[in-house]
């Protein structure tokens, strides 16, 4: 695996969790479901930014470099993103707000603004994962890629990674963690990777920690 495919398993976790934000919309009801459905969607809407942020600075200015006119398409569906959270969000504070009708009419907003996001996320993620990392694969070399991740991660601020990466991991299938861990045991640099190891098993369950240690030798 190319360090650009590490792109993939955070992609499989906004699309998963996407979808259950969706759930949860369509299920609440009440004013906690709303105020939890708001706490996951901030969530949820600060890691989709970070990752934005870079894949802006660390892919796409490469990619314009080598294949002009290409991520243009992407970049809008960042915009698209971003403009999805907020109106969702704001539904979500009205509705938690109004009352017998006006809410009725509002929590049924909520639902189609939830699907929408998960529509809109499901398929810029595919393009991304069947265009844009392949064609990273194909112009740069595995360091060229390993210094666009580097710039990538480097827009989260450690204290959003102790919070994303148990997040990424607790989303993934227990394939695709030991992929993941794999692949992060092999690129981190060997003074940071206790680190990174600790707050994931901070964030983690003994089952999925068991899993990981067993299928990724020395991890622990």
């Amino acid at each position: 695996m190319q360090p650009a495919e590490g792109i993939f398993f955070i992609h499989h976790a906004i699309c998963r969790d996407a979808q259950a934000i969706e759930a949860l919309a369509l299920a609440a009801e009440s004013s906690a479901s709303l105020e939890a459905l708001a706490a996951r969607l901030t969530f949820f809407a600060r890691v989709v930014k970070l990752h934005t942020d870079g894949e802006e600075a660390g892919l796409y200015p490469d990619i314009e470099a080598r294949a002009p006119h290409v991520g243009a398409p992407y970049l809008m569906d960042h915009v698209a993103e971003i403009a999805l959270h907020g109106e969702l969000l704001a539904t979500i504070a009205a509705a938690a707000k109004a009352q017998g009708g006006a809410r009725a009419d509002l929590l049924a907003k909520v639902r189609r603004h939830a699907i929408a996001l998960t529509e809109h996320t499901i398929a810029h993620v595919r393009k991304e994962n069947e265009l844009i990392v392949p064609l990273l694969v194909k112009l740069f070399t595995p360091p060229e890629q390993g210094a666009q991740v580097g710039r990538m991660l480097a827009k989260f601020p450690p204290a959003d990674m102790q919070r994303v990466l148990p997040w990424i991991v607790n989303l993934l299938t227990n394939d695709e963690r030991l992929t993941y861990l794999s692949l992060m045991q092999r690129l981190t640099p060997p003074d940071r990777l206790p680190g990174v190891v600790a707050w994931i098993r901070a964030g983690v369950s003994d089952e999925v920690w068991r899993g990981i240690t067993t299928g990724v030798p020395g991890l622990a």
